[in-house]
């Protein structure tokens, strides 16, 4: 194998992973700048003991010459620990998703945070003086939560999980709360941001929250992923209208890993307004 070959490659690891649209996306992106990659997905397992974990799927990938991997649920809190340097967004929320090696050391980073602006600033959704709810306290909910934190803009943000233990490593100033799935506190929220990794498995968790014609509902899952919370939103009274999945989000972040890979900046919007483009293929 070339090593032209080698350094053109990339992937995502994720367990789930097959649903993943990222391998479609960065060669869009290729496709820009008439460069030839070859992006894969990859399968790992949350187990240290076996040799599918995902610290040693890493170390493998980069040892044989890797250029840049994403990284999914659920192991972007893993790929913070185990990199050698970590970029301040990374360290906010001690969750990454996106790795290189540089002179021999394994950076992180996390783009979900502005990716997700990103995307939020396209679709025209205001966020200052609004009161936010996040579900989900893992990787990309914890990146948006100190995202929105960082932006200072914001009314309220409530970060609610399944158990307190996520929270318990988070700092929460004036105005942000840290609850459970079933403590969250009863008041209009502007914005709904759904974090949990339950789209894949087409399951929601019953949450009581207040829901008006006016409130904004954001799925960070895409397609399939987002239809058990859409389903959701619109039994406790949202409006369709009001309800985005994540798929702009994806692009965005992606567009971001590509960029650090490749120092090229490729276009988005073509890609966020049109998803069919890549999603019925």
């Amino acid at each position: 194998m070339s090593e032209d070959h080698l350094s053109s490659r990339c992937a995502v690891i994720g367990n789930p992973i097959a649903h993943s649209r990222s391998p479609q996306i960065h060669q869009w992106f290729a496709n820009q700048f008439e460069l030839r990659i070859d992006y894969q997905r990859i399968q790992a397992e949350d187990n240290s003991f076996e040799n599918t974990s995902f610290e040693k799927t890493v170390t493998q990938f980069f040892s044989a010459g890797g250029r840049g991997l994403n990284i999914t649920s659920p192991f972007k809190q893993q790929a913070f620990a185990m990199a050698d340097i970590q970029s301040p967004a990374a360290c906010q929320a001690e969750s990454g998703n996106t790795m290189w090696l540089d002179d021999g050391q394994l950076h992180v980073t996390s783009t979900d945070g502005a990716g997700w602006y990103q995307h939020i600033q396209h679709l025209g959704v205001e966020l200052t003086n609004s009161n936010i709810l996040i579900l989900g306290a893992g990787g990309a909910g914890r990146v948006i939560f100190e995202f929105l934190k960082e932006l200072g803009t914001v009314a309220s943000i409530v970060l609610a999980n399944r158990s307190q233990e996520k929270l318990a490593t988070l700092h929460f100033p004036t105005n942000t709360f840290g609850v459970t799935l079933d403590s969250i506190p009863n008041q209009d929220y502007n914005l709904i941001i759904n974090a949990l990794p339950t789209g894949w498995q087409n399951s929601f968790p019953e949450v009581s929250v207040p829901v008006t014609e006016t409130t904004v509902a954001y799925d960070l899952n895409y397609a399939e992923g987002a239809k058990s919370f859409q389903e959701w939103f619109l039994a406790a009274g949202g409006q369709q209208k009001h309800f985005y999945d994540g798929w702009g989000m994806l692009v965005c972040q992606a567009a971001l890993s590509f960029e650090i890979w490749w120092a090229q900046k490729p276009q988005t919007a073509e890609l966020i307004n049109h998803p069919e483009l890549i999603l019925n293929r």
